[in-house]
C-alpha cells in the first residue's frame, strides 16, 4: 500500500485537525485504528506516564460525552499532537502502527506544502498591488510577480508557459536606436548613456538595463519574445514624450555617430 492509498484509508477514520497552527488527532480514534488489545483509558494513561508526554504541550484532556443515555460521568478524551501520535505508533511496533505513522508524516508534508503555497499566493498579491500602486502597467506587473515567484521557487512560469508579453499598441514606442535617429542620428549607446545620466534608467551588475522610478512614466520593459541562453530577453522601449526630455543641447556632438 503506497502513501496515497494510506492517506485515503485513514483520512476518514483518523482525521488530522489543526488549531493555531498545530496538527492534532483524537487519541481514542488513534487507539481504535491501531487495534490495541487494551481499553482506551488504561492504554493512554499508561503511555503518557511511561513516555513522559507533557500535558498542555503534547496532549490535552477534554471532557467527552457520557455513554449512558440516562446520564452519568462524561468520558475523558485526549487531543494529542501529531508528534505524540507518531511516537505512539512507533512503540506499538506493528504493521498497523507503521502505516498510520506514514499517514501522519504525509499529513505534515501536506500542511507544509499548503502553507508554502499560501505564503507565495499572499506575496504574489502584495507584489502585484505594490507594483500597480507604483504605476507599472500590466506587462511590468506580470514580470515583477513572475520574478518574485521565480526567486522563491526557482520556477519561471512565463518561460515554462512560453508566453511572450504583448507590447502595448495604444502609444508609439521607441527603441534607443529610434530615439537616436529622432535626435539627429546619434548611436543607441549614446542614447542609453543619456537616459542613465538623466536618471530614467540604470544598468544592473549583470549589464541589463532597468527602468528607474523616474523613468516609469516614460518607458516600459517588454518581453521581446526572444531568448538568450534560455532566458527571456527583456527590452526597454520608450514613449515618444521622452524626446522632449532629451534635448539636443545635452549631446556633445549631435551629428557624430558613436
Amino acid at each position: 500500500m503506497n502513501d496515497e492509498d494510506i492517506a485515503i484509508k485513514f483520512d476518514t477514520v483518523l482525521p488530522v485537525k489543526e488549531r493555531r497552527g498545530i496538527q492534532w488527532v483524537d487519541a481514542r480514534k488513534l487507539h481504535e485504528a491501531l487495534q490495541v488489545g487494551r481499553d482506551f483509558s488504561s492504554w493512554i494513561k499508561d503511555r503518557i506516564e511511561k513516555f513522559n508526554f507533557i500535558e498542555g504541550k503534547e496532549f490535552s484532556p477534554v471532557l467527552g460525552k457520557t455513554s449512558n443515555p440516562s446520564g452519568g460521568r462524561p468520558t475523558i478524551e485526549y487531543e494529542i499532537t501529531i508528534g505524540m501520535a507518531k511516537e505512539l505508533c512507533m512503540v506499538e511496533n506493528n504493521d498497523q502502527g507503521k502505516k498510520i505513522r506514514r499517514y501522519f508524516i504525509a499529513c505534515e508534508e501536506r500542511l507544509q506544502a499548503d502553507r508554502k503555497e499560501a505564503k507565495i499566493l499572499l506575496d504574489m498579491t502584495i507584489t502585484e498591488r505594490l507594483l500597480k500602486i507604483a504605476g507599472l502597467n500590466s506587462n511590468q506587473v506580470a514580470l515583477g510577480v513572475n520574478n518574485m515567484v521565480k526567486g522563491r521557487t526557482g520556477y519561471d512560469y512565463l518561460q515554462e508557459s512560453q508566453i511572450a508579453l504583448p507590447s502595448p499598441v495604444q502609444k508609439a514606442m521607441l527603441t534607443p536606436t529610434e530615439i537616436g535617429l529622432e535626435l539627429g542620428g546619434i548611436s543607441n549607446r549614446k542614447v542609453n548613456k543619456m537616459l542613465i545620466d538623466k536618471g530614467y534608467q540604470k544598468r544592473l551588475a549583470n549589464g541589463r538595463l532597468e527602468l528607474t522610478e523616474s523613468g516609469l512614466p516614460y518607458g516600459i520593459m517588454l518581453d521581446t519574445g526572444k531568448k538568450h541562453g534560455g532566458t527571456p530577453v527583456i527590452q526597454i522601449k520608450w514613449y515618444s514624450n521622452i524626446l522632449d526630455l532629451l534635448k539636443v543641447s545635452d549631446i556633445d556632438n549631435p551629428n557624430k555617430m558613436i
